[in-house]
């Protein structure tokens, strides 16, 4: 049983880990977007990030799940600083270089790393 448990475990981080890294939005205040993540997750200041819009959720007529297309590029942003003191509650100070979070719901932006 031990090895079982360790075995799925071990797959489940390899998934998550596979996985594009993502986080998102705190707060906006202008042109400042705050965001979930800093040192503790590699984020660095000038690092550029894309917001993206949510996508849109399909039920697939061939399998029968639903499937999320991808979202829109809205706005890209540029770490201005780094807050907080642990990765429980470390965030990054943004501001918005190209596009628009305006109109948008900020709960369900999702901000990506840039390649």
């Amino acid at each position: 049983i031990g090895q079982a448990i360790s075995g799925a475990i071990s797959k489940l981080v390899n998934e998550l880990l596979s996985r594009p890294w993502e986080t998102s939005v705190l707060d906006v205040k202008g042109d400042f977007v705050y965001i979930s993540g800093g040192k503790s997750q590699g984020i660095k200041q000038g690092m550029v990030f894309s917001v993206e819009s949510p996508g849109k959720q399909v039920k697939s007529q061939q399998t029968g799940f639903v499937i999320t297309l991808p979202g829109q590029e809205i706005a890209s942003i540029r770490v201005s600083e780094l807050f907080g003191d642990d990765e429980t509650s470390e965030g990054s100070v943004t501001k918005i270089v190209k596009g628009t979070v305006s109109g948008y719901d900020i709960e369900k932006l999702i901000i990506k790393k840039k390649d």
